[in-house]
C-alpha cells in the first residue's frame, strides 16, 4: 500500500514538475558550447566528398583549425581525400601537417607524413617545398 502510495505521489511531483519548470534545451546547451549546429558544413562535407570541391574544403580546414573545442588534426580525413581522389596539391600539405599534430606519432606515421610532404613537393606546392627544406637543414 504505501509503494503504491509512493508511486502516485512520485508521479504526480514529477508531473507537475514538468508542467512548470522551464524545460531544458540539451541542442541548444550542445549548440552553445560546441560553437553551432551548421548545415552548411554538412553540405560542405559532402561536396568534399563527391565533388572534391576545394572551396568547401578550405572552408572545412580552417573551420576546424579555427574551432577551439576540436582538435585540430581532425581534418586529417578530408586532406587525404582531396590530396589522394582529387590530388589537390595543397592537400598534401594538410595530410603531413595534420598527422604532425597527433599526440603520439609513430615512426610508420611519420614515414606517411613525410611521403605526402615529399608528394607535395613533387607537384609544386610551396609550403611542401619549404618544410621539406627545413627538415633537410635539420639533418
Amino acid at each position: 500500500m504505501k509503494t503504491k502510495i509512493s508511486l502516485i505521489v512520485f508521479a504526480v511531483v514529477s508531473f507537475l514538475l514538468g508542467m512548470f519548470l522551464p524545460p531544458y534545451d540539451c541542442l541548444q546547451c550542445y549548440v552553445d558550447n560546441i560553437g553551432g549546429l551548421n548545415s552548411a558544413s554538412y553540405d560542405e562535407k559532402k561536396a568534399i566528398e563527391e565533388k572534391g570541391d576545394v572551396n568547401a574544403y578550405i572552408h572545412v580546414r580552417d573551420s576546424i583549425i579555427k574551432t577551439p573545442n576540436i582538435v585540430h588534426c581532425n581534418y586529417f580525413y578530408y586532406a587525404l581525400l582531396m590530396a589522394t581522389e582529387y590530388n589537390d596539391k595543397p592537400a598534401n600539405y594538410d595530410v603531413y601537417s595534420s598527422l604532425k599534430l597527433a599526440q603520439s606519432i609513430s615512426e610508420r606515421t611519420n614515414a606517411i607524413a613525410l611521403y605526402y610532404l615529399k608528394r607535395g613537393a613533387s607537384y609544386g606546392d610551396k609550403k611542401c617545398i619549404i618544410e621539406l627544406a627545413k627538415l633537410s637543414a635539420r639533418k
